[in-house]
């Protein structure tokens, strides 16, 4: 329950540094300083830091006519013992295993779909479906492995656009740059 409100805080958050956001920052390239995270967004789209998110980087994408359509481009420093060791053709190959359904179970439902992308010899696992913390929008979610941490892409907007906005999310998780 408490990993559920803080997932949602996150969301809501992320929802509000939208709103704030200008116009300058339209199709321009964001970058965290700190870990190199950096992301291009596409056509439509602007791109802000967000400082307060319990990541270790975060970067804010929403499409620029609709504060209801939104990407969380979510960074996690350092991996568990178990995958430190590991290549990243190793996470790779993990990347293509792993039962992303049982992984995400609880915080993601209604999973219609599961596909791998493949991005800067990087594979990330897609799910389409629902957050619990943000039910009444679809989403998709991109999980990336990479040897410095995690990466995820989790994009939302209403039902009625999911479809319209599906090859706009796929692009906000091929427009980034994973920390080196």
């Amino acid at each position: 329950m408490r990993a559920a409100a803080s997932g949602l805080a996150l969301f809501v958050s992320g929802v509000a540094i939208l709103a704030v956001m200008t116009s300058a920052a339209t199709a321009q390239s964001i970058e965290d300083l700190k870990t190199g995270l950096k992301v291009t967004p596409p056509a439509g789209y602007r791109a802000e830091l967000d400082t307060k998110s319990g990541f270790t980087a975060r970067i804010v994408v929403g499409k620029q006519d609709d504060n209801e359509t939104i990407c969380l481009v979510d960074f996690q420093g350092g991996l568990g013992p178990e995958l430190a060791r590991l290549t990243q053709d190793q996470l790779n190959r993990m990347s293509r295993e792993l039962d992303q359904n049982a992984a995400m179970k609880g915080q993601f439902e209604a999973v219609k779909a599961v596909e791998h992308l493949e991005h800067a010899g990087v594979v990330g696992a897609i799910l389409t479906g629902n957050f619990t913390t943000a039910p009444r929008h679809s989403s998709i979610l991109v999980i990336y492995y990479t040897t410095k941490g995690r990466s995820t892409v989790s994009c939302f907007t209403r039902p009625e656009t999911f479809e319209a906005r599906r090859a706009d999310f796929v692009a906000v998780a091929k427009g980034i740059t994973f920390p080196q």
